[in-house]
């Protein structure tokens, strides 16, 4: 009786095992000929070029799946014929969010490609709060080209007109742009706005909603502004006020650009080459109680 339960046990275990190995022998037949889904869950892979598409345009337009499928299949089906899905494009999406992200620290320390100096200006406010714990607004304007700093004004109030006074003010000591970026604050797309720099020839254009390194220039000219005035006590309005052309000289004239290869951002607005003319004069310039400090090069 024994021994025939312990035969029994054994045939089970053999059948058992037998079982298994021929399922995953059906398995791996299925997988090798293509007939099976595959383990990453994308039932069919596209070609590389429709998911480098797909990314760009999340990268670009920063839509959800659902709209990045739509905005691909309007694009591309009627003359490829090839279309995606909403359910492979969040696949894909959550697949590729490292490489995403891998790709935009490479980006981040891309250095840009120069561009002609008045093409486009970075206009942008921020804030400076004073002694009194009152918070001023400071309105700001950068050139791409040159990175020079063309304006830096502290407004009593930001409105649409305050905005167009200070805006005509710097283009007439710089003249007229073809562009302005600027983020999106009501002032900067009012209808008012948009339709007076239409006027005068000067297009504008907006960088989407909570992305500020799209308009970097003028963000990165705050940050350094930011960072100065971290050991700087503004008293009041009037003392702000004060304050701003001496930053806007020591940035302009003093410090050293990496992206413009060592020079200033006046030496790149004038085509002062630094390296091939030698200086005629040359002083120290400190500012803000030895905070702001550097070397003034008259070339």
């Amino acid at each position: 009786m024994i021994f025939c339960i312990v035969c029994m046990a054994w045939r089970f275990l053999i059948g058992l095992c037998f079982s298994h190995h021929v399922g995953r022998r059906q398995v791996w037949r299925r997988r090798s000929s293509g007939r099976a889904l595959k383990v990453t869950g994308l039932r069919a892979r596209k070609a590389a070029w429709v998911r480098h598409r797909v990314l760009e345009l999340h990268e670009r337009h920063g839509l959800s799946h659902r709209k990045l499928a739509d905005l691909f299949n309007q694009l591309h089906l009627a003359e490829t014929g090839v279309s995606v899905g909403r359910t492979w494009v969040r696949e894909l999406l959550i697949k590729e969010a490292h490489r995403a992200l891998h790709r935009q620290r490479e980006l981040k320390h891309v250095v840009p490609a120069r561009i002609p100096n008045n093409h486009m200006w970075g206009v942008d406010s921020t804030t400076v709060t004073d002694a009194l714990g009152v918070q001023r607004i400071v309105l700001g304007a950068i050139d791409h080209g040159s990175r020079l700093n063309l304006m830096l004004r502290h407004v009593q109030r930001f409105n649409r007109w305050t905005f167009l006074g200070c805006l005509f003010l710097t283009i007439g000591t710089f003249g007229a742009p073809a562009m302005i970026k600027t983020d999106n604050h009501p002032v900067f797309r009012s209808a008012m706005v948009k339709r007076i720099l239409q006027w005068c020839g000067i297009g504008l254009r907006h960088s989407r909603p909570a992305r500020p390194w799209e308009n970097g220039y003028i963000e990165r000219l705050f940050g350094t502004f930011k960072r100065s005035l971290s050991a700087y006590l503004i008293r009041d309005a009037h003392h702000l006020r004060s304050a701003l052309p001496a930053f806007q000289f020591w940035y302009n004239v003093t410090r050293p650009h990496q992206h413009l290869g060592g020079q200033t951002p006046q030496q790149a607005w004038q085509g002062v080459d630094p390296w091939r003319t030698a200086p005629r004069a040359s002083c120290s310039f400190s500012a803000w109680g030895g905070r702001l400090r550097g070397m003034v090069l008259r070339h």
